[in-house]
């Protein structure tokens, strides 16, 4: 079995298993689940096997068991496992629990992580401390899985071994595309229906949070209108805490800006009724859902990924720093060029399928472990 140990139970992880399943092993998942998260897996397979640790603490407490539970260590000393994938730093003290468990048992672990993230600060107080063990951790692992190029770099100059690290891009699965047919009609009933004209329209996609600054791309739009252009349309697709403040400014600025809010089946459809897709700041897969619908993204500094999947001049652009002024010009530069956007969205197409998929993903994610009790 190939144990995933994970914090959150997310839907974008469905095609992970199923891709796993598919290699003819079995699957299990080790989960968090509190009050608030009540959430199963969605699909059942007699090979998958879904496992939940409590918290057993106080409805006032509840929130540290999400970080620090010794109740993960009691099922999973209780899973038979040939191969456990860790979620990395973001579930480090659940990690810090289960890696001794590991040892002793002498299972194999996966240390599946970002690495680290362009722009951010390396030597924080809390960082500081968590190295020595986090450099343990990589050293007994299997072998380290991370997201981009950029996560690879990072760990060789922790001292990870260039042979120990496998880059595993992050995906969607195919499925995303399923009812394209469907989002391109609604798309077209989306472009009559927003009456924008010619305006260039830019989707935003992902939750609205501040690190992923959808602000910044309000301010630039209305930079872009003082440049004299065509004139700019927002569609915003997602949910967050920053939607109130990101609408407020879109219209305290004059900025026509949709907010569609959180859609699933219907992501698509707002992405195809754009000409370009902006990741102003935090973000990964929000890159890959906008390549696989054949758009071309504008991103600053994401997750790493971008450094992977945005070749700047052909499948989008790449801003660093991204800022407002910066954002506005590069806008400015292709309101004109319709077809060469079309030309990047399909370039971008290709090439995220060939970079970036569930296949691939899987393989880095099991490594050289062919010979795995299945």
């Amino acid at each position: 079995m190939v144990l995933f140990v994970t914090r959150v139970l997310a839907d974008y992880r469905e095609p992970v298993f199923r891709g796993v399943l598919r290699r003819g092993y079995r699957v299990g998942l080790l989960h968090f689940r509190n009050r608030r998260m009540k959430k199963v897996a969605s699909f059942t397979s007699k090979a998958f096997s879904s496992f939940e640790y409590a918290n057993h603490l106080p409805a006032l407490l509840e929130r540290y068991g999400y970080f620090f539970n010794i109740w993960a260590v009691v099922k999973a000393a209780r899973i038979p496992a040939s191969l456990v994938v860790l979620e990395g730093e973001s579930n480090f003290l659940v990690n810090l629990l289960l890696v001794p468990l590991l040892l002793l048992k002498r299972t194999p672990y996966v240390w599946w992580t970002l690495g680290s993230i362009p722009g951010r600060k390396k030597k924080t107080f809390k960082r500081r401390m968590m190295l020595p063990l986090l450099r343990l951790f990589l050293k007994k692992s299997d072998h380290v899985a991370t997201y981009s190029s950029f996560g690879r770099d990072y760990l060789m100059a922790e001292g990870v071994p260039s042979d120990k690290i496998v880059i595993a891009h992050n995906a969607l699965g195919g499925n995303v595309l399923d009812n394209e047919p469907e989002c391109r009609e609604l798309a077209a009933g989306l472009v009559r229906q927003l009456r924008w004209g010619d305006r260039l329209r830019v989707a935003y996609i992902g939750a609205l949070l501040r690190e992923k600054r959808p602000s910044d791309l309000v301010r630039a739009a209305a930079r872009f209108q003082e440049l004299g252009g065509r004139g700019i349309g927002l569609i915003f697709v997602g949910d967050g805490p920053e939607k109130e403040r990101t609408a407020a400014l879109s219209r305290r600025l004059d900025v026509d800006a949709l907010f569609a809010g959180r859609q699933t089946d219907r992501a698509g459809a707002y992405l195809l009724a754009s000409h370009v897709v902006v990741v102003p700041g935090l973000g990964g897969l929000a890159i890959n859902h906008a390549m696989m619908f054949g758009r071309p993204v504008i991103a600053g500094r994401a997750d790493g990924t971008e450094r992977d999947l945005v070749v700047h001049g052909r499948t989008g652009f790449l801003l660093d720093p991204l800022t407002p002024e910066s954002l506005a010009s590069c806008l400015d530069g292709v309101s004109g060029q319709p077809d060469k956007l079309l030309e990047m969205g399909e370039a971008a197409r290709e090439h995220v399928f060939a970079t970036a998929t569930i296949d691939g993903l899987v393989a880095g994610l099991l490594g050289g472990n062919a010979g795995l009790t299945r």
